[in-house]
Order: C-alpha cells, then sequence, then structure tokens
C-alpha cells in the first residue's frame, strides 16, 4: 500500500547553464559576493581542476547543511536536500521555491544575462511503502509498459518527455527505492555485505525534471531569464500539487 500522507521530496536541483567560461575559477571572490546572502559567512572551497578539463567538473564549491552550490565552467546547480518527511510537502515546496529565487538573483548578479543559456528543476519525490522489491516492480510494468513479460519482474525503470506549448520540456522517471543504514564503531574493520545491511526504508521514487531547452531551439526566440524562471517554477509546483499521484496511479489508492 501505498502511503500518500507521507510522500516527500529527497531533493532538488537547479541548474542555470550559461556559456563557457575556462577561467571561472578565476571568479571565486564574485562568487561569494553573488551567493554570500544564501551561505553567509562560508568560505568558497576552489577545486583546483585544471582549465583543460572536462568543463562540467566543479571549479567552485559552496556548501552549509543540506544546501550546496556548484559552479562549473558552463553552470552554476543549487542543490538542496531533505531528510525522510522532515516537514510536509507544501512547505518544502515553499523553502524550495525561496532558495531558488535567491539563487537565480545570485546567478544574474554573478553571470551576465547576455551569457545565460538553459534553466532546469530537477525534483526526486519518493513514496514509502511496505511493498516488497518485486512487488514495486511488477506495479511499475504494470502501469507504465504493454509488452508481454519474459518473465518474472527483476526491476523496472521507466522514463519519458514531453514538449509542452509554452516551450518546455518536462521528464519524468520512476522507479523503486531502498535505504539501508549500519553503524560501524570507529576503528572497526568489518566488512559488510549489502544484503546484511537493515533496510531503513524503501518505496517508489519519481523524479521530474522541466527545464527551457526549446526555447532554444530551432528559431525559437527564448524569454527573459527571470520570466522563463518563473514558469519552470510555476509548472514544476502544480506537476508535483496536482499531477504526479495521478502519473503514478496512486490518486485514489489512499
Amino acid at each position: 500500500m501505498v502511503e500518500l500522507k507521507n510522500k516527500y521530496i529527497d531533493s532538488a536541483t537547479y541548474v542555470v547553464t550559461f556559456q563557457m567560461n575556462e577561467k571561472i575559477r578565476l571568479k571565486q571572490a564574485d562568487a561569494e559576493k553573488a551567493f554570500g546572502s544564501m551561505f553567509p559567512s562560508v568560505q568558497s572551497i576552489q577545486t583546483n581542476v585544471p582549465d583543460d578539463y572536462d568543463p562540467t567538473a566543479p571549479r567552485l564549491i559552496m556548501q552549509v547543511a543540506k544546501k550546496t552550490l556548484t559552479i562549473t565552467q558552463v553552470a552554476a546547480q543549487l542543490t538542496l536536500s531533505f531528510k525522510s518527511s522532515s516537514k510536509p510537502l507544501p512547505e518544502q515546496l515553499d523553502i524550495i521555491e525561496k532558495n531558488i529565487n535567491s539563487f537565480c538573483l545570485a546567478v544574474s548578479e554573478f553571470i551576465k544575462e547576455e551569457f545565460i543559456e538553459h534553466q532546469g528543476f530537477i525534483i526526486s519525490l519518493n513514496y514509502k511503502t511496505k511493498q516488497t522489491q518485486q512487488e514495486m516492480g511488477e506495479y511499475l510494468f504494470k502501469r507504465f509498459f504493454c509488452i508481454k513479460p519474459y518473465g518474472e519482474v527483476a526491476s523496472t525503470n521507466f522514463r519519458i518527455g514531453f514538449k509542452t506549448s509554452d516551450l518546455l520540456f518536462i521528464n519524468f522517471e520512476a522507479s523503486s527505492y531502498e535505504m539501508r543504514e549500519t553503524k560501524i564503531r570507529q576503528g572497526e574493520n568489518k566488512t559488510l555485505r549489502v544484503k546484511d545491511i537493515p533496510v531503513t526504508e524503501e518505496g517508489y521514487n519519481l523524479k521530474v525534471d522541466v527545464n527551457n531547452r526549446p526555447m532554444f531551439m530551432a528559431d525559437n526566440k527564448p524569454l527573459p531569464y527571470i520570466k522563463a524562471g518563473e514558469i519552470i517554477q510555476k509548472q514544476m509546483r502544480n506537476t508535483i500539487e496536482n499531477e504526479i499521484d495521478d502519473f503514478m496511479g496512486f490518486a485514489n489508492k489512499g
């Protein structure tokens, strides 16, 4: 049985891509100034990655509690993490939106708008359940696939993407998950097998990705940076609050 009342956001990520800047590591002071209000009294970490290495590798990092900022040569990314059911879903969404709004404003201070390209918003959401991994795999198979099974369902991962009329991509990825936890004493040299570690939580995971890449395809004219971000956030909130339970087939399952 799916426990809808206990569904929660596991993590939220917002990414703003921009034209490649090979010397982004030299903007450490600018980054601390722009994002300082989000990371008070936190000094950024420079990873010392060579300029000619993978441009998507982190060059600057700022972190506090469960909030992390990563800057590469081509993007700035904010990631927020949450504990299981630590806050009601609407409150989680409010916290996420507040941080994203601050992040987007800081990005516009850090990078000139003319250099900004795409924006993407990803939320990972968990539905806790007491079903077994086998039962969850079978449910996802029946929910999303219309093919004859070759045998017992061993694993299931479903992904689909849509292009909307207002030039957004919305992607969904559904799978099952399990969390295991154990304690190891300091200095203890003990070999553990994964199957021997107790399962503390399991359920269905749904990742929702909303981005504005279609605005940059063909002859499409992209919206102003802040306006595009507002549309992405509005679409995400509506999807999480009003559409995902039905998408997963849980709307009438309590």
